[in-house]
């Protein structure tokens, strides 16, 4: 998955990623993802390097990939650093006449049953009846 810089998501192509794009019409990345909701809490312990020193990571580039098909979007996340619930807000907010119709991403987390079922409630409520 090519989701952010981490060395285990193929590096984020910085200079791709510089720009919020559109390639042939129904592919869409989102860079640019909005702090509405809380972030998960393992974001705590991930840090990433400034220079000399070790700084935590603001997730500045992680990203959203998605589809637009001819029954929705198709959402592809890596880590969900940014949160899920912001990025479906941020589609959402980009994309308000289309439908959120697969949401395919991975979680980075380490408190993974509280934080996750207090994320998925979130989502059902917020997103699951404009999706």
């Amino acid at each position: 998955m090519i989701s952010h810089r981490h060395n285990d998501h193929i590096g984020g192509l910085i200079s791709f990623l510089d720009n919020e794009l559109s390639i042939e019409n129904n592919l869409i990345f989102i860079t640019n993802i909005e702090e509405v909701y809380s972030k998960p809490k393992g974001n705590q312990l991930l840090f990433k390097s400034s220079g000399n020193n070790m700084e935590l990571d603001d997730f500045k580039h992680e990203l959203i990939f998605c589809i637009d098909t001819s029954w929705g979007l198709c959402v592809f996340s890596g880590c969900d650093h940014n949160g899920i619930t912001n990025m479906l807000f941020t589609i959402k907010k980009q994309f308000h006449n289309k439908k959120i119709k697969l949401i395919f991403g991975g979680l980075h987390l380490i408190d993974v049953s509280k934080y996750a079922s207090i994320e998925w409630k979130n989502v059902s409520i917020r997103f699951m009846q404009v999706m």
